[in-house]
């Protein structure tokens, strides 16, 4: 995977996961990636930047698993706050 193709990640997992790919459902995957897609690719990063044996390739893939790892927290608060907000 290229490195900042977060929509083709995204858009590969809603075919993995058998979801329908209607625009609406397109537009809100893309502004809020779930913490677990986030998470997947946090550990697809930090695998990358442990095993290449490129300088650049392993301060680019370990810079790109910290923002992974930064927008899954955000994803898991945000998922917890539907969460909260529809029990109520």
């Amino acid at each position: 995977m290229v490195a900042g193709s977060h929509r083709a990640a995204m858009y590969d997992w809603i075919w993995a996961n058998n979801l329908p790919p209607t625009r609406r459902h397109a537009e809100r995957t893309a502004r809020d990636p779930s913490a677990t897609l986030c998470r997947g690719q946090q550990v697809y990063h930090r695998e990358r930047a442990w095993t290449t044996p490129l300088g650049n390739v392993r301060m680019a893939a370990g810079k790109a698993a910290i923002a992974w790892g930064i927008e899954a927290t955000a994803a898991e608060l945000r998922e917890a706050r539907r969460t909260n907000t529809r029990l109520t």
